[in-house]
């Protein structure tokens, strides 16, 4: 997650991209993503929590929030997401439902 954030905040899509399957992966717009990271100021990045799922130690969710400026107008991000390890490496999948913040 950590390592997504930094590269928001960077601009760097491609490795963004890379870091994706599944359900996250669909319909992701490579341009749109890139031109949107790069007019927001990023502002930091909580993780609230992190865990393994309960039977697969490969399925893990992280719930962070990042907080951003996005045409003048402060902004959080609160989600649940989810990441999958696939032959040593960690993807994000989905992201589920996130609370009211």
């Amino acid at each position: 997650m950590k390592s997504r954030y930094t590269a928001f905040t960077k601009g760097n899509i491609e490795y963004i991209e890379k870091t994706m399957q599944g359900p996250a992966s669909v319909g992701f717009n490579f341009v749109e993503t890139q031109k949107w990271a790069n007019n927001v100021i990023w502002l930091g990045l909580e993780i609230i929590t992190a865990y393994s799922h309960a039977e697969n130690p490969n399925i893990a969710y992280v719930e962070f929030k990042a907080k951003f400026r996005e045409k003048n107008k402060l902004q959080t991000m609160h989600e649940l997401s989810e990441f999958h390890c696939i032959e040593g490496h960690w993807f994000y999948i989905n992201h589920h439902q996130s609370r009211d913040c």
